[in-house]
């Protein structure tokens, strides 16, 4: 064994041991939080989508409280094909975002309700991560697309009552992720979808973010009501540098095997630290560092 998986090797075993539309502002230097405690906290507004017919504007709303949280409730009236949307007008992010959330509970989702999750630019490209009913509100939908795609991904799931889930859009070094996560902040298998495209894409625009409540035109072609609601919506801006194989944003053995992989073959995955360009020491403690601090 060489001395810099010696090293390597050392350092893991101390950590075991160890207990929208695009807007015209300019990205912060910090996360962005809402958490609805009895109000908008921050400014929301609906400039996007104002040309279009089926675009109702900002969605019915009230504050109260569920299971002891604060959150905002969305009980819009759709027929189909209409959505309503809104949108913290004070913050836009670039592609310095690890990842963007919103934690939620469905109160009821009848045919074509969805609750959506987007960032999006002023040239209309998007990503988006969304959940509800469609054709039938017994099997409810994960749902994911992304704006080079002609149709949706989706994935049944149970959802169950009473319930917080999370929906994450996920920055990494490899792909654009999306999932859907339960109250433990677990990964729901095979709920979720990839692309090759990253928040990097999206850059050159100003992004901004917001949730989103619509329709999907079903077969049924029945106007919905759906009830949600949001707890929170945030922008985590915080790296997680070690994170290198899945499951993403869970630090565990995997990502481990992919720096020693990385580092040995001099891949830019493992390039952690500079001098960029270089793989030596540096880089090892920049892992070390990061998987010592997990996730955000």
């Amino acid at each position: 064994m060489t001395r810099t998986l010696i090293v390597v090797v050392a350092g893991f075993a101390l950590i075991a041991a160890a207990p929208a539309q695009g807007q015209s502002c300019a990205p912060p230097s910090g996360p962005f939080e809402e958490n609805f405690d009895g109000a908008f906290e921050s400014a929301w507004n609906t400039f996007t989508f104002a040309s279009d017919p089926d675009y109702l504007g900002f969605p019915p709303n009230d504050f109260i409280s569920v299971q002891g949280e604060d959150v905002v409730r969305l009980s819009p009236t759709l027929s189909p094909g209409q959505y309503v949307g809104m949108n913290p007008a004070t913050y836009c992010f670039s592609s310095d975002a690890q990842y963007i959330e919103m934690r939620f509970q469905i109160q009821d989702i009848n045919a074509g309700g969805l609750l959506g999750l987007r960032i999006t630019s002023p040239s209309g490209r998007y990503f988006e991560v969304g959940v509800g009913g469609f054709a039938s509100a017994e099997i409810p939908r994960f749902y994911c697309d992304h704006w080079n795609l002609p149709d949706p991904l989706v994935g049944n799931f149970e959802l169950l009552p009473d319930t917080w889930y999370s929906m994450r859009i996920l920055r990494h070094p490899f792909s654009t992720l999306f999932y859907l996560y339960d109250e433990q902040g677990t990964q729901l298998s095979g709920v979720g979808c990839s692309t090759v495209f990253d928040f990097v894409d999206l850059e050159e625009f100003g992004l901004g973010i917001y949730p989103q409540v619509r329709v999907w035109l079903d077969e049924s072609n029945i106007p919905t009501s759906p009830v949600f609601v949001v707890d929170r919506v945030r922008v985590v801006t915080q790296p997680c540098v070690a994170d290198l194989a899945s499951p993403y944003f869970t630090l565990d053995f995997n990502d481990v095997v992919a720096f020693l992989n990385a580092f040995s073959a001099m891949d830019p995955a493992a390039d952690l630290a500079p001098p960029i360009g270089q793989w030596d020491f540096s880089d090892i403690a920049a892992f070390l560092a990061s998987f010592g601090a997990g996730c955000p």
